[in-house]
């Protein structure tokens, strides 16, 4: 395009894209092609790319429904790279790069909206500062989405448990991996909860970034915690069981035994008086 944004010399591939057969594009201007708002947000980026060379832009813009490929009832979006070349002798214009986006912004759209309207809290963390969060984040901690998107890795740090941060530190300092761990987070209601978080690795605007989901287990950790105490009183009436059951064990083999010594006296004290060679008792007259 010249400096008046007035289409030049166009690739087949952008004529496609921007209009309705070959050739057609080719002298007319960028606002014919695209839907209004979109043309007032690009004409303040045209006017910053003229007014310094070789500066280079990137916006996405709308083109008007009919026009270029697909549905003629539908709009595309076209993500496009402009760069200043006015300076250059073998250019003496504007390069504009157009590329068809429509299903991956569709997608993207699709995409934002179920983590938007997800029952599990999500944020996005890029240049150590969270840059998005969905609104069960917000109701999980008990604040705004605009509050939590103003806090830096310090804010975060005082909603984790201090025994905890070294933990959420460490987690957090190789952008390159994935993982997951758990920990206690201060509540909205002003209770620490156990929240069970996984990272993986993102992209936000070309940056590196980090999404999280977050997930509240606290009603799993207590009913965790209420099997083990169960678990233990069992534990500890079977042991409590099992030592009386011994004792009377033990107790009837005491029983038993000292039966048996005095079922065996009676029998002893005869064998006794006849190895003594003891004879009738006197008074006993004999024939």
């Amino acid at each position: 395009m010249d400096r008046n944004a007035v289409v030049q010399p166009a690739s087949p591939a952008a004529t496609r894209l921007v209009a309705t057969g070959s050739g057609e594009a080719v002298g007319h201007q960028l606002h014919e092609f695209v839907e209004l708002d979109d043309f007032l947000t690009a004409r303040q980026q045209w006017e910053e790319v003229l007014s310094k060379p070789e500066a280079v832009t990137r916006l996405q813009l709308r083109t008007r429904p009919g026009l270029g490929l697909g549905d003629p009832a539908e709009s595309r979006v076209l993500d496009i790279t402009i760069a200043n070349r006015l300076d250059y002798p073998a250019v003496l214009g504007i390069i504009v790069r157009l590329r068809d986006v429509t299903d991956l912004t569709r997608a993207e759209t699709n995409y934002q909206a179920l983590i938007e309207y997800s029952l599990q809290g999500i944020s996005v963390f890029c240049d150590d500062r969270v840059i998005y969060t969905n609104e069960a984040l917000a109701q999980l901690f008990g604040t705004t989405q605009e509050n939590l998107r103003k806090s830096g890795d310090a804010d975060t740090m005082a909603f984790i448990h201090r025994d905890d941060r070294d933990q959420v530190r460490q987690a957090f300092e190789d952008f390159e991996l994935d993982g997951s761990g758990e920990m206690r987070f201060l509540g909205g209601d002003g209770k620490w909860r156990w929240i069970q978080m996984r990272w993986a690795r993102a992209s936000w605007e070309g940056r590196p970034a980090r999404q999280i989901a977050y997930t509240d287990v606290t009603a799993q950790k207590e009913l965790g915690s209420q099997h083990r105490r169960e678990n233990e009183r069992l534990g500890a009436a079977i042991a409590e069981r099992t030592r009386e059951l011994e004792m009377s064990q033990q107790s009837l083999r005491d029983h038993e035994r000292l039966a048996s010594v005095g079922t065996l006296a009676p029998a002893s004290l005869t064998r006794s008086t006849i190895r003594s060679g003891r004879s009738s008792p006197r008074w006993i007259s004999r024939s």
